[in-house]
């Protein structure tokens, strides 16, 4: 709307500076125009004016959006934290060996003077891999057509502090949770107020996978609620499994988490020393910070974001055009008439306003297509949005 008024404050001012006597001697006809309605030219421009605004307002409503997503509190802290996956089983290992392979390298890990915490996992927040697994839970009943399914990560020591996720109650895994003692998990709260609504869950026990009849598992600790996916989904039950009590495939291929002091980057080739010092033939491969894996994942909105922005910028910018072109058309068309009206006692002022209110009319036209025109847009890519109202976008363009 700014751009609009500015752009026509340039042909109007062409009116203001308009000589009375060339005016006059210049006019073919020197009939006064009578006003005329808009044509097909003026139509176009407000067509113009109303498409900017749309695509203005879906931008804002994708950016908005989009910022909703990157600062939505996701349940661990990302700052710091270094990810690099590692497969034994390429390096020949086989499942029974995995666990002195992980327990050296977790010891070299937190023994790097640029960590302060370490660990090992299946995978990590917002990495693309989930492992969901049918369970059962001491005493829960599922519900009619209710299939108990349990996203399931393996984890070593140290997991809650090296991603920053809260520990509510009861102890982490750590190094004593090892093959030939009670199987041991942690669970996060949103398995708490499914399963166990209105108890303790510290001490109960669960099976997933092959165990499921046996509910041979139990938990320790209840974690804080943290998104491993979509950040727009709730969150729902996670079990994390001791790693080093794991003699399955998953074991075979893990992913280290290393919580740095400063830079993360900082840190990734002491990193690949300590995985070299366990065994050189040990590939390590998709080293990233655990930031930059969350922002791969907002990409499509941020295309989006920056898409509908683009063609709402040159929208704008040929309507302004166009709205130039047409006033000063109007001016042009118009002159012998501002030349009497200025003979006859009309003030520059008065010039000013009229010129000024083809502008306007333009504008106005624009405007009331172009806002329930937005407001609709908004709805059809309601679905889109996380946390954004279809008249959030309107005051901020």
């Amino acid at each position: 709307a700014l751009a609009a008024l500015l752009f026509g404050l340039a042909p109007a001012a062409y009116a203001w500076r308009t000589d009375l006597a060339s005016a006059i001697k210049t006019a073919q006809g020197g009939a006064t125009l009578a006003r005329r309605r808009l044509g097909a030219g003026h139509m176009l421009v407000a067509a113009q004016i109303a498409i900017s605004l749309v695509l203005l307002v879906g931008a804002s409503l994708f950016g908005r959006s989009l910022l909703n997503l990157q600062t939505k509190p996701l349940g661990f802290d990302a700052s710091h934290v270094l990810l690099a996956r590692i497969n034994p089983r390429l390096a020949g290992y086989r499942t029974a060996d995995t666990v002195a392979v992980y327990r050296r390298l977790y010891d070299l890990l937190n023994a790097l003077p640029g960590v302060s915490s370490a660990t090992l996992a299946r995978y990590s927040p917002f990495g693309g891999s989930q492992s969901t697994n049918a369970g059962t839970v001491e005493g829960y009943t599922a519900k009619p057509g209710e299939r108990v399914s349990l996203e399931t990560v393996l984890v070593g020591p140290s997991y809650p502090e090296t991603l920053g996720i809260p520990l509510i109650e009861g102890r982490a895994i750590d190094l004593q949770d090892t093959a030939g003692r009670t199987k041991v998990a942690m669970v996060n709260r949103a398995f708490a107020r499914h399963y166990f609504p209105h108890e303790n869950p510290i001490g109960r026990h669960f099976g997933v996978g092959g165990s499921t009849s046996a509910n041979d598992i139990e938990i320790i600790g209840i974690l804080g609620d943290a998104q491993f996916h979509d950040a727009r989904d709730p969150v729902g039950p996670i079990v994390f499994t001791a790693l080093f009590q794991d003699a399955s495939q998953f074991a075979l291929d893990c992913e280290i988490e290393a919580r740095a002091i400063g830079d993360p980057g900082a840190v990734s080739n002491e990193v690949r020393k300590a995985v070299a010092e366990v065994d050189r033939n040990l590939p390590m491969n998709d080293v990233r910070s655990l930031r930059e894996q969350i922002a791969s994942t907002f990409g499509s909105q941020r295309l989006a974001a920056e898409f509908v922005a683009l063609f709402g910028v040159l929208a704008l910018t040929l309507a302004s055009v166009g709205l130039y072109g047409t006033i000063a058309q109007i001016v042009i068309r118009r002159t012998a008439e501002i030349g009497v009206r200025m003979a006859l006692g009309a003030g520059r002022r008065d010039v000013l306003w009229m010129i000024m209110r083809q502008t306007l009319a333009l504008l106005a036209v624009g405007l009331v297509v172009g806002v329930p025109s937005s407001f609709a847009a908004a709805r059809l890519i309601a679905h889109q949005l996380f946390e954004v109202t279809s008249a959030d976008g309107a005051p901020r363009v």
